[in-house]
């Protein structure tokens, strides 16, 4: 695990859409030597060229002697290849093999507990830090609401927690995304009440923060929040999606007809969500277009009081704002303000309060927390 001192970091994709806003706002907030790997030269030099100071070797995540030679010029790497169902812990067991810290954006609980898994005792022998789903879902989708409960609240009784993420798709992101449909991560129409799932019937018109606004959301309780719930003895959780409307066709589309069993199937499933998305950019007002916003409330008891909390974070790209995420973590990683050695969640790696200090200073963010007093 990394000390405080001038890094290089390595970003492995680094050419792509997050990998070089990744690369960009590393540069604007830390001292630490960048070079960006890529399998495709011609690409990585004209990406390299456009910063000062970043250089660009080969490398392929699916070709070990490239990634060996890559990893053994860094001294933590950052993994912005996809998509993570297909490429697997390829470029994680290179990073591990040659000692170096490891930080991924995605990583869902699939991947976790069965690629990633299986590295945990020797990351720890190693004294490493590797911090998976460092993005915004996976990611500050489950981070902001454990540091609200850990930081506002000595316990807290109910969360109500709603989620709009819109935009186009990539093509990795799309896969990984019919790979979760398949794994059926989440729970829709449940709810954890009482510490019981129960079933919820309807979707719900919900008035969200300015330029969100009034909404349709689906009830969808995700692994992640419920992993939160359980750190922090929740037993209420109401969690809430909102996604394009075409793109929701396509999904319980996909679902309904089970077109995940095959590699055929998943990239016909692939697309059809890629175009799913496309329509909704041309039929949603331009404001709406790009965003992600994750918003909160809380009520629960701090120092015998109670209280309820709204938390607020919006921001009009969802790239650009996965890039920063990333990129704070890789920062917090190389000066050591982490957990400690191990295979970490995003929320349960990194020091919660030096990210959040990071994470409000992020371009284009909006962040709001309010606190009322007895309910």
């Amino acid at each position: 695990m990394s000390d405080k001192k001038r890094k290089t970091i390595g970003i492995i994709g680094g050419y792509g859409v997050i990998g070089i806003d990744v690369c960009r706002w590393l540069l604007q907030t830390t001292p630490h030597t960048i070079i960006l790997g890529g399998r495709d030269k011609e690409k990585g030099m004209r990406a390299a060229a456009g910063f000062d100071n970043v250089r660009f070797m080969a490398a392929d995540v699916e070709d070990p002697v490239s990634l060996d030679a890559f990893c053994s010029e860094c001294d933590l790497v950052v993994n912005c290849t996809g998509p993570s169902r297909i490429l697997g812990d390829g470029v994680a067991s290179v990073a591990l093999e040659k000692g170096i810290d490891y930080v991924d954006p995605s990583g869902g609980e699939s991947l976790y507990n069965n690629v990633y898994a299986k590295h945990r005792k020797k990351i720890l022998e190693k004294g490493l830090c590797f911090i998976l789903s460092a993005g915004v879902f996976p990611g500050l989708s489950e981070l902001l609401p454990d540091y609200i409960i850990k930081t506002g609240f000595d316990r807290v009784d109910r969360v109500t927690y709603h989620y709009c993420a819109y935009g186009d798709l990539s093509w990795a992101s799309a896969w990984d995304f019919v790979c979760t449909l398949e794994e059926n991560v989440g729970e829709g129409w449940i709810c954890l009440r009482d510490g019981k799932k129960e079933k919820e019937t309807q979707a719900r018109m919900v008035p969200l923060p300015p330029p969100v606004g009034r909404i349709e959301m689906i009830p969808l309780l995700t692994e992640g929040l419920i992993r939160v719930g359980g750190y922090n003895n929740v037993t209420t959780i109401y969690e809430y999606h909102s996604v394009g409307k075409n793109l929701l066709a396509s999904m319980l589309s996909i679902v309904g007809e089970e077109r995940y069993r095959t590699a055929d199937e998943k990239r016909q499933s692939a697309n059809e969500l890629i175009k799913g998305a496309d329509a909704d950019l041309g039929t949603m007002a331009e404001a709406l277009q790009y965003c992600v916003m994750i918003h909160m409330e809380m009520d629960g008891v701090l120092d015998g009081n109670r209280q309820k909390t709204v938390t607020t974070a919006y921001h009009p790209s969802g790239y650009p704002m996965t890039a920063m995420t990333v990129a704070d973590t890789a920062r917090l990683v190389a000066d050591g303000a982490v957990a400690g050695p191990g295979l970490h969640h995003f929320e349960n790696g990194v020091d919660q309060s030096k990210f959040m200090d990071l994470f409000r200073k992020q371009e284009g963010l909006v962040y709001t927390h309010s606190v009322s007093g007895e309910l």
